[in-house]
Parts: structure tokens; C-alpha cells; sequence
């Protein structure tokens, strides 16, 4: 990589970017609002309903960035086999 190449990504890095930082407060008030349950695809839906078009990989990047992640359940919910018949329910 040539050393002026080099340095133009380093200044570049070191910059803030204004629409990233609003890009990411507005990614990360949808997820609090929605508990923290909401991934990086509803969070593109929630945006596409304010008229905000963005990509589902920039928003799990600025999910990524602003150390958000989402609550899903690690396995699924069963019901418990009952060990007695309910007797609310009978006819009679």
C-alpha cells in the first residue's frame, strides 16, 4: 500500500462523521424502544416506516458499532405434557 494512501485512511479515521453519529443514535432508539428484541432486519423496517432508507448490513454494522445486541430466546418454548387431566374444562 503506498504511504500516501496510508496516511489518507489514517486522517479518514480519525474523523467524525456527523451522519454516521445521527445514523447510529436513530438505530439506537428504535432498539431501546423496542426493548432490545428488535434485530438488525425490523430495525430496517421500523426505519423504512419513517422514510429512512437503509440496508440491513449497515444496520447491523451500526448495531455492531454501538455495542447492540439483539434478546432472542437460545431455545424455543414448550409447554409442559400435563401429569393430570383439567377438570375446568369437562361437559358435565
Amino acid at each position: 500500500m503506498p504511504s500516501s494512501t496510508y496516511y489518507e485512511r489514517k486522517k479518514k479515521s480519525q474523523r467524525i462523521d456527523g451522519k454516521r453519529l445521527r445514523e447510529r443514535a436513530q438505530v439506537s432508539e428504535l432498539f431501546h424502544a423496542s426493548r432490545g428484541s428488535a434485530g438488525s432486519r425490523t430495525l430496517v423496517r421500523q426505519l423504512l416506516m419513517l422514510d429512512i432508507i437503509m440496508g440491513r448490513y449497515k444496520v447491523s454494522r451500526l448495531m455492531q458499532e454501538a455495542g447492540l445486541r439483539s434478546k432472542q430466546p437460545g431455545r424455543r418454548h414448550r409447554y409442559q405434557a400435563a401429569q393430570t387431566e383439567c377438570m375446568t374444562g369437562r361437559d358435565g
